[in-house]
């Protein structure tokens, strides 16, 4: 997991992953809780991420998280998967 700066303003959080023996642990609960608290020392006031749509259980994550979901768009370096931009304000 980690992050990327978008603006003075906002990031992206980027690489999130559990290994599948370790989902259900609230693992990535604690992860997002640290990287969310480590941009707000950064001074970033939103948080933004992107997800496939085929990913339905870390979509569901993420909203339980409080991430609104914005936009749909089709990946153009992906063979054409579909994906969600969402966001956190911080």
């Amino acid at each position: 997991i980690g992050l990327k700066k978008i603006t003075d303003r906002s990031c992206e959080i980027v690489r999130v992953f559990v290994l599948e023996e370790y989902r259900g642990n609230g693992y990535a609960g604690m992860l997002f809780k640290k990287i969310e608290d480590l941009a707000r020392d950064f001074g970033f006031e939103r948080a933004e991420m992107v997800a496939w749509v085929l990913a339905k259980s870390a979509l569901r994550l993420y909203e339980k998280l409080g991430y609104m979901k914005t936009e749909e768009r089709v990946s153009e370096w992906f063979g054409g998967e579909k994906y969600i931009e969402l966001y956190k304000n911080l």
